[in-house]
């Protein structure tokens, strides 16, 4: 595989969803000089609608990163980004 593989589906696009496609429904945040974050849930073309297959949090706390050692990494990270060091 290299990247993603059809269907695909966006604004704008011509793909026809079937029943039993699956999918990847990613929204993602991104910021210059940062980087990127996303979340990802599979879905499943059922003959009514859908099926989000992912059995995971979906509301913003819980997706949040509340480990301070965690978040103490990644700011380390991004300052040394931001100043080249």
């Amino acid at each position: 595989m290299n990247g993603h593989e059809r269907p695909w589906c966006s604004l704008g696009g011509t793909e026809v969803l079937e029943k039993n496609m699956l999918i990847s429904v990613e929204p993602g945040i991104y910021i210059d000089e940062i980087g990127g974050f996303r979340h990802s849930d599979t879905v499943l073309v059922t003959e009514n609608g859908y099926e989000v297959l992912t059995k995971y949090p979906t509301d913003i706390d819980s997706l949040i990163v509340k480990e301070n050692r965690i978040m103490k990494k990644f700011v380390g990270k991004i300052i040394k980004k931001k100043y080249n060091c």
